[in-house]
């Protein structure tokens, strides 16, 4: 016959006797209590030797000895010392944390083997004693089977057991000596023993509770102990970003600070080569074939200044409401004569898009700007994804990014290129980073498509991996009504003077040179100020001034705009305009 299959209604983490406990905590409990009986199988034997030799002392005292109750006592006292043994060796043994049920069953067929080595005395000894030995017998019996129940109660079964055994003995025999007091001896016994067995159930059952309580504390205890842990590493973890972020934003600071007074300063630069060249093409003084190739020169350099500005952040931007559907749709024209037939384009710009405010022309560069670094990760072809989609203002504030609270607009720019490796998305973002061939990238793409999103107010990430493609996400602040409203602005025109007097404040003498030359071109009165210190000396002593013209970075401590705080104190009337490179 094959292995009897468990009962499906029988709890897993049932225990002898009928008490349940939780399953996962059966064999913590089952090794609780096989340890709780173990402990005390050493001073048990040493009960038992010290019973079985008082037992047969007395019997050779009272000369009532006989040859079946000395065997019993040697076998008694055998048994003990063998077991008193065997618990010397296996204390030196760590408790286990867990055990099976046959271990349980072990120890149950144990303590029913000493329950049958006890049974012997009421079988053979008590029925034929007389007087004291026969009173000793049965002291001795009722201490044992007490005496047992106390040692063994962790595991009711191996307490009843013990009991039962040496209680049917001494029934036993003295039933078959018919000695009418085996009655009485059986109900006395009987109803010990159900007292017996209700007392040791409810001591069990407590013994469990106590132990499996335990046992949860310390899960739980172990729980919040792991929650702490994990909410110190995160929180570790999370400083390590913010000291990160900050060292990258404090590089990125004086980047910008370094980037904005060199391209400061060449602006100043090319803003004369590029007034002169104008005006001596205007002048006609010189060959428009030595004239035009300086002044392409200069507006080269022009752009290049303002993409040193994109990365510093101090560009000039003209936000707007964009309507994202055409400028994908004009964008979607211009990549597919640029990117070529090799990468498929893809674009998704839902119905109820909102618009969101930035400058039209420099989100169509960055778009540009990204859709040019997916191409060169493709070279052997793919797919460029473009992908629109609204940002509420609880989606936003669920971002891992510094974001303002409010509506957003995310554009996603997708590819299926090589990836990056996490050394480089972490620096991707940093101006003059590339991985390309010297001389084939500048590095300073994605430092200025950040620098304008940021600039924008917006925020821009990068997700990436080795074989998997990148997507850079850019979330721009969502356009309010009034800033959707089309600009209905008259165009700008040149305006020709009348004679009135302009005061020019510019530190550089080149830039404050040709500025004096074209202004008085225009049928202007010009006066020039190297700083603004000076310049409200001529205000004060002038009063034929009409208009203060300004740079906004000025030598000896006051800028332009303090001067036009100034001016707007000692002058209300007169009005000031800014100029800067």
């Amino acid at each position: 016959m094959g292995r009897r299959a468990k009962h499906p209604l029988r709890p897993a983490g049932r225990i002898s006797c009928g008490i349940d406990i939780p399953e996962e905590h059966a064999p913590a409990v089952r090794a609780q209590q096989v340890s709780a009986i173990t402990r005390l199988t050493r001073p048990l034997m040493l009960v038992n030797l010290m019973n079985a030799v008082l037992l047969i002392a007395v019997l050779r005292f009272t000369d009532q000895l006989s040859p079946p109750a000395l065997v019993w006592g040697g076998v008694a006292a055998a048994v003990s010392l063998l077991s008193l043994l065997r618990a010397q060796i296996r204390g030196k043994r760590p408790t286990p944390d867990a055990v099976s049920r046959r271990t349980i069953r072990r120890v149950v067929r144990s303590s029913a083997l000493f329950g049958l080595l006890w049974a012997v005395p009421g079988l053979v000894v008590l029925p034929d004693a007389t007087g004291l030995a026969q009173a000793f017998c049965a002291s001795l019996l009722t201490g044992m089977v007490g005496g047992g129940a106390i040692a063994l109660y962790p595991i009711p079964m191996a307490a009843a057991v013990f009991a039962a055994f040496v209680c049917l003995g001494s029934i036993l025999g003295l039933a078959f000596h018919g000695m009418l007091m085996a009655a009485a001896f059986a109900a006395s016994a009987t109803g010990f023993f159900f007292v017996f067995t209700r007392v040791i159930l409810q001591h069990t059952r407590t013994f469990v509770d106590e132990y499996v309580g335990r046992l949860e504390l310390e899960k739980r205890n172990k729980l919040i102990s792991d929650l702490l842990e994990q909410t110190q590493l995160e929180a570790v973890g999370e400083r390590q970003r913010s000291e990160q972020r900050l060292v990258r934003a404090q590089k990125m600071e004086a980047i910008g600070q370094l980037t904005g007074g060199v391209a400061h300063d060449f602006n100043n630069l090319l803003a004369a080569i590029q007034g002169h060249a104008e005006l001596i093409e205007l002048e006609g003084r010189a060959d428009p074939h030595l004239v035009t190739p300086i002044l392409s020169a200069t507006a080269r350099g022009a752009a290049l200044i303002q993409r040193l500005l994109s990365v510093a952040r101090k560009q000039v931007l003209k936000p707007e409401a964009v309507d994202l559907d055409d400028l994908v749709r004009e964008l979607l024209l211009l990549l597919q004569r640029t990117l070529g037939p090799h990468i498929r384009i893809e674009t998704q710009v839902p119905e109820g898009l909102w618009p969101p405010l930035a400058d039209a022309g420099q989100l169509e560069g960055a778009l540009l700007n990204l859709a040019l670094n997916a191409r060169g990760a493709m070279p052997e072809g793919g797919t460029l994804m473009i992908e629109c989609a609204n940002v509420d203002a609880d989606s936003a504030r669920r971002r891992p990014l510094e974001l303002k609270p409010g509506d957003y607009v995310e554009i996603v720019v997708r590819d299926t290129g090589h990836g990056m490796s996490p050394s480089v998305r972490e620096r991707a973002l940093d101006p003059f980073f590339t991985t390309k061939k010297f001389g084939s990238g500048s590095g300073l793409g994605l430092s200025i498509v950040a620098g304008f999103i940021q600039q924008s107010e917006g925020q821009i990430q990068i997700e990436s991996a080795p074989g998997a493609g990148t997507a850079v996400h850019l979330l721009l602040p969502r356009a309010e009504a009034a800033q959707a409203a089309p600009d209905t602005r008259a165009p700008r025109r040149t305006a020709v003077g009348n004679g009135e007097t302009i005061l020019v404040v510019e530190d550089e003498a080149d830039v404050r040179d040709i500025t004096v030359r074209m202004l008085e071109g225009l049928n202007y009165r010009v006066l020039t100020s190297g700083d603004a210190r000076d310049a409200l000396r001529k205000i004060v002593t002038d009063r034929t001034i009409d208009l203060v013209l300004t740079d906004i970075l000025l030598p000896g401590g006051m800028t332009g705009f303090e001067l036009a705080r100034n001016v707007d104190r000692m002058a209300p009337a007169l009005p000031v305009t800014f100029m800067s490179g």
